[in-house]
């Protein structure tokens, strides 16, 4: 199969797919409220058909973080009620990653490679005649996201991983927008997942360590504070103080 036609069918499921998951308004599934509802109907499923449980989970952990639906922290929160803390952290740990590198590869086989090129001025798999067809995207992407854009590559061109490990570590930054613009970089993707990997780790113990005491909770908020927030910021920036350490040696 020809790229192009590839990339469109790519384009035309992932697009079917988020159609018909708002259609069916499929997201009222993915909120707080709704885990607590059928909190007894999901653990009694799990007791019943252990293997298929955890089966489903992963892969539907792997769809909503690859398509970038929102749903990650309720669907974490989920798991450790299922699973317990260590099952439920290794299952996270992984679909989360395995996720985000989902969104990774779209957002580099589509973004990068059909705007991204177009906008900066590059030259791209679109001929003259081809490329006056999406001026006024390019024009857009370039107005709304190009400054962030240009400024995260510079920023990994200088630090490298580092910068990843702390986009990952500081929660203030949204799970999607890293996995979306990291693929616009020239970053590997195994070095993404693994890095992606270790920077959310402290925060999926957290959540699935929530999820445990689901019953107990109240709202998502209740597993913030303000406290924690900073702890994790100043914990973000402790693998870029040690890279200006080492670098001044």
């Amino acid at each position: 199969m020809r790229r192009v036609p590839f990339r469109f069918f790519t384009l035309l499921v992932f697009l079917i797919a988020t159609f018909f998951f708002f259609y069916f308004r499929l997201n009222q599934y993915f909120d707080f409220s709704s885990l607590k509802s059928y909190q007894d109907q999901i653990k009694s499923f799990y007791i019943h058909s252990p293997y298929l449980t955890v089966f489903v989970y992963f892969v539907l952990y792997v769809v909503v973080t690859g398509l970038s639906i929102p749903g990650a922290v309720v669907l974490t929160l989920a798991g450790g009620f299922l699973f317990g803390l260590l099952k439920g952290t290794l299952l996270v740990s992984f679909a989360s990653s395995t996720g985000a590198l989902v969104a990774f590869f779209l957002s580099r086989f589509f973004i990068r490679d059909f705007l991204f090129k177009v906008m900066i001025g590059e030259k791209t798999a679109f001929d003259e005649g081809r490329r006056s067809r999406v001026p006024r995207i390019a024009d857009f992407i370039k107005k709304c996201f190009g400054k962030p854009i240009e400024t995260i590559s510079e920023k990994m061109k200088t630090e490298g991983i580092y910068y990843l490990f702390t986009l990952r570590l500081v929660p203030l930054f949204p799970f999607f927008v890293v996995n979306l613009i990291m693929g616009l970089t020239p970053i590997k993707a195994r070095t993404f997942f693994w890095v992606s990997q270790l920077g959310m780790l402290p925060a999926t113990i957290l959540y699935v360590n929530a999820g445990t005491q689901l019953s107990k909770l109240e709202t998502v908020k209740d597993i913030i504070s303000f406290p924690f927030l900073v702890s994790f910021i100043l914990l973000g920036l402790f693998p870029l103080v040690i890279k200006y350490l080492f670098s001044k040696k």
